[in-house]
């Protein structure tokens, strides 16, 4: 299996929406803790926001502060690929969409 990072290739996400704004900001807004709740909700709304309109919120990133001793294998997941991670989302339809976040 091929971890998510910034070199992914197309062929390994093919049906899977990557994120269309590629970040190398500085973050504008700190986070504590970087849990599940978190990272499919705050952090994909903000995702959203900026591909909405690149233009005004590229420039909007999350850092993510880690408090707790348990988060040490979270922030080195995260780390090891490039910040990236995959989002499943499954509507009452039983649709399912994949996206990559990269805020």
């Amino acid at each position: 299996m091929q971890l998510l990072n910034n070199n992914i290739s197309e062929q390994a996400v093919a049906g899977i929406h990557m994120p269309a704004v590629v970040k190398g900001t500085v973050s504008q807004m700190l986070h504590f803790g970087v849990g599940g709740f978190h990272r499919s909700h705050q952090a994909y709304a903000i995702q959203q926001l900026i591909e909405s309109n690149p233009d005004e919120f590229s420039k909007w990133a999350i850092t993510g502060v880690c408090l707790m001793p348990g988060d040490i294998q979270m922030v080195e997941n995260l780390r090891a690929q490039d910040n990236l991670y995959g989002l499943k989302m499954s509507s009452p339809a039983g649709v399912e969409e994949v996206k990559v976040i990269n805020v």
